[in-house]
C-alpha cells in the first residue's frame, strides 16, 4: 500500500484556511465602522418618525378640544391610539411637555442627556423633527 495516497485527496491546508479566516476578518474590520454608522442613522429616522406620529395626534386632539393634551391626557392619547408605552430606540420615554406656547415632544437622543445636541425633538411651531436643544423653536 502506498503511504502517500492520502495526499491526492481533494481538501484545504491549515496554512490556506487561515489565509481565508484572515481575509474575512480585514473585510469585517472595513464593514463594521460604515455599519453601526448606519444603524445610528436608522435610530434617528425611527425617532424622528414617531415624533411626527405623536405630533399628528397632538394636533388632531388640540382641533377637537381647542387646546393641547395635559401630560396624563398625552399619555392617554397615545394608548387610544396604538402608541402606549412608546420608548425611543434607546430605551428612554419620550417626554412631552407644555409651556405657555405649547408642546414640546422629546427623546435625549443616544446620549440620554437633558440639553445634549443629538436630543431630537417636535414642538407646535416646528413641521418635522429637529434635532439639538428645543429653546429657541417653543
Amino acid at each position: 500500500m502506498d503511504k502517500g495516497w492520502w495526499r491526492n485527496q481533494g481538501g484545504f491546508t491549515l496554512m490556506e484556511v487561515m489565509v481565508v479566516l484572515l481575509i474575512m476578518g480585514v473585510l469585517v474590520a472595513i464593514a463594521m465602522p460604515g455599519f453601526s454608522g448606519q444603524v445610528e442613522k436608522a435610530r434617528v429616522s425611527r425617532t424622528m418618525a414617531e415624533l411626527k406620529s405623536m405630533q399628528t395626534l397632538v394636533e388632531l386632539y388640540n382641533l377637537e378640544h381647542s387646546e393641547y393634551p395635559k401630560a396624563e391626557q398625552f399619555k392617554e392619547l397615545m394608548a387610544e391610539n396604538g402608541l402606549g408605552d412608546i420608548k425611543d430606540p434607546w430605551d428612554r420615554e419620550y417626554s412631552y411637555t407644555l409651556n405657555g406656547k405649547g408642546y414640546i415632544i422629546l427623546s435625549h437622543g443616544p446620549s440620554g442627556e437633558g440639553d445634549a445636541a443629538d436630543n431630537i425633538y417636535i414642538t407646535n411651531n416646528t413641521r418635522e423633527p429637529k434635532q439639538g436643544s428645543p429653546g429657541g423653536d417653543d
